[in-house]
C-alpha cells in the first residue's frame, strides 16, 4: 500500500484481507516491525525473540512509551496522526505493527494495521474485549454461568443502586484499576459517583475517539466512555491465561497466578507456572478457546483474567485484554525459553509460533513488586544503573526495574492503585517458590531508595477520592 493512503474496511472485509495476506508473506527476507509504545526494557525483550536473534526482524519505534502512557489527558486522534506521519515518512514499509500496552495502544495497533492492510485483530473485536459493558454482554451470551450480575451506570444521571451491595463500579474503560470502587452501601455509592464524575473524562474522551473507528451494535453505541459498569463481587484464586489467535484457531499457552497482598487489592507478585490443579487448567483453556472465538478475535495475542473459587469449584471470568501482558515476559523466558513477545510478533507476521515445552533456565519464575503504603513522599535517591546491575549479578537470575526518578513525588506517579506505590519490580527465576521469595528478599535488602516526607502541595494525577479510599495496611511481604 502506498504511503499516506488509508482505507477503512468493514470487519468482514478486513477478515478476508487478513486471510489472503497469510498466504503472501515470504519469511526469507528481513521484516520491519513497528512498535507502538516502545521502551528500553521491552526493546531488550523483543531482541530475544527468535527472528530478532537470527537477524530477520528489525524493530522500529512508532510511538514512545512516554507518548502513549501519559499521566495527563490523552488525545487519541493526535496520537493516531503522529503515528501515521511516522509511518508515511519512514524509509521502510511496515511488515507488522505491534504493541503490548493497554489503551490507547490496544486500539492504536488495530486501527493503524487496518489502514495499511496488515494483520491484527479487528477494531470491532478489540472493542468487544475492552469496552467493559459490551464485553460483559457478549461474555454472558457465550459463558453465562461464569459471569457475575452486571448493569450499566450513567454516573451523571443515576439515583438508585444498580445492584444489591456489595458490588464493584468502574468506568467502561480505564486502566490500572483507576476509578474502580467497591460499594458496600449507598454512602459508598455516592462517594464513588462523585469521584468518577470528577475524573472520568480522562478515560472517556480518548476512548470515545477510538470507538468511532469501530462498527458497534445499536444498543452499544449509546454506552459511551462516560458510562460505568456495575458488577457483582467475584473472587477466589486469581490467574491470567496468555494466548493467541491465528487463522481462526485460538491457542492458549500458559497460566500465571496473580497473588495479592492481604488488603485484597494490591498485587504482590505474578508467578509461573500456576499452582492450579490440572482439571481447573483444562477448564480455563477450554473456556478461553470458546470465549475468544466467540469474540471474533483473530490475528493477535491476548490475555484473559479469571478467578477460581475453590469452595464452589467455580471459574469466574474477570476480563479480557486484547494484548499480551509485558509483565509476564521474563517469566515465560525463564521457564519456557522465550518471552510472550515472540507469539505477538510471529502472529502479526503470519508465522506459526513455536510450542512451549519448558526449555528455560528455571523451574518457576515471578514478577514481584516492592511497594510503599505511604500516602505520599518525595524520592530523594534511587540506585544507579551500575548499582542495579551489581545486585542482579550478585543474586543471579534477576532483572530489576525502578519506575522512579529523583525529586519526584510519589503522588505524581501515573496509574498506581489506590493503596500503594510501586518502588521497584523484580523479575526473578528460581528452583521453587521458596527460592523466588529468598531472591526477592536479597534484592530488597541490597536496594537503596530514599524517601523523604512530602511537603504540603496539591496532589498529582491520583484522585483525592482514591487517596481517601486508602486504608492503613501493615507492611506486607509478597505472599
Amino acid at each position: 500500500m502506498a504511503a499516506g493512503i488509508r482505507v477503512h474496511l468493514p470487519e468482514s472485509a478486513y477478515l478476508e484481507v487478513g486471510a489472503r495476506l497469510a498466504t503472501l508473506t515470504p519469511m526469507g527476507e528481513q521484516k520491519h516491525i513497528f512498535v507502538v509504545g516502545i521502551d528500553d526494557f521491552n526493546r531488550r525483550t523483543l531482541e530475544q525473540v527468535r527472528g530478532a536473534r537470527e537477524g530477520r526482524y528489525v524493530f522500529h519505534p512508532l510511538l514512545t512509551h512516554d507518548e502513549v502512557m501519559v499521566d495527563h489527558e490523552i488525545d487519541f486522534e493526535a496520537l493516531l496522526d503522529r503515528a501515521r506521519a511516522k509511518l508515511d515518512h519512514s524509509s521502510v514499509q511496515p511488515d507488522a505493527i505491534i504493541g503490548y500496552w493497554d489503551f490507547p495502544t490496544s486500539f492504536l495497533v488495530p486501527i493503524l494495521a487496518r489502514e495499511r492492510g496488515l494483520r491484527a485483530p479487528t477494531v470491532e473485536a478489540v472493542a468487544r474485549c475492552e469496552h467493559k459493558f459490551y464485553s460483559r454482554k457478549v461474555q454472558h451470551d457465550l459463558l453465562g454461568d461464569h459471569i457475575p450480575p452486571f448493569a450499566t451506570v450513567d454516573p451523571f444521571a443515576v439515583t438508585e443502586l444498580p445492584l444489591d451491595p456489595p458490588f464493584w463500579i468502574k468506568p467502561v474503560k480505564s486502566w490500572s484499576s483507576q476509578l474502580g470502587f467497591k460499594i458496600n452501601n449507598r454512602d459508598d455509592f455516592q462517594s464513588a459517583l462523585a469521584a468518577i464524575r470528577n475524573a472520568i473524562d480522562r478515560f472517556a474522551c480518548p476512548f470515545d475517539q477510538a470507538l468511532a473507528y469501530a462498527e458497534l451494535p445499536d444498543d452499544i453505541r449509546p454506552i459511551t466512555g462516560r458510562f460505568c459498569l456495575a458488577e457483582g463481587i467475584i473472587g477466589g484464586r486469581q490467574c491470567t491465561i496468555e494466548g493467541y489467535a491465528r487463522s481462526g484457531e485460538v491457542v492458549p499457552y500458559g497460566i500465571i497466578d496473580s497473588l495479592r497482598h492481604t488488603n485484597g487489592s494490591t498485587f504482590s507478585r505474578y508467578q509461573y507456572p500456576t499452582h492450579l490443579d490440572d482439571d481447573v487448567r483444562v477448564r480455563i483453556h477450554e473456556l478461553t478457546k470458546k470465549l475468544m472465538a466467540g469474540m471474533g478475535f483473530d490475528d493477535g495475542a491476548f490475555n484473559v483474567e479469571y478467578f477460581y473459587d475453590e469452595e464452589e469449584d467455580q471459574v469466574w471470568l474477570l476480563e479480557i485484554n486484547a494484548r499480551i501482558s509485558q509483565s509476564h515476559a521474563f517469566m515465560f523466558s525463564d521457564v519456557d525459553g522465550h518471552p510472550n513477545h515472540e507469539e505477538m510478533v510471529d502472529v502479526a507476521l503470519g508465522v506459526a509460533p513455536p510450542s512451549r515445552e519448558g526449555r528455560g533456565r528455571f523451574a518457576c519464575a515471578a514478577k514481584l513488586f516492592y511497594r510503599t503504603l505511604r500516602d505520599d513522599a518525595v524520592v530523594s535517591s534511587i540506585p544507579s544503573s551500575e548499582e542495579l546491575r551489581a545486585i542482579e549479578e550478585a543474586v543471579g537470575g534477576v532483572a530489576i526495574e525502578i519506575p522512579l526518578r529523583e525529586g519526584m513525588r510519589l503522588s505524581d506517579m501515573a496509574d498506581q492503585d489506590a493503596y500503594s506505590y510501586e518502588l521497584a519490580r523484580f523479575h526473578v527465576g528460581g528452583d521453587d517458590e521458596g527460592h523466588l521469595l529468598q531472591k526477592y528478599q536479597e534484592c530488597v535488602d541490597r536496594l537503596s531508595i530514599g524517601l523523604d516526607d512530602a511537603p504540603p502541595a496539591s496532589l498529582g494525577p491520583r484522585s483525592l477520592a482514591q487517596l481517601a479510599a486508602r486504608q492503613s495496611f501493615p507492611s506486607i511481604p509478597p505472599s
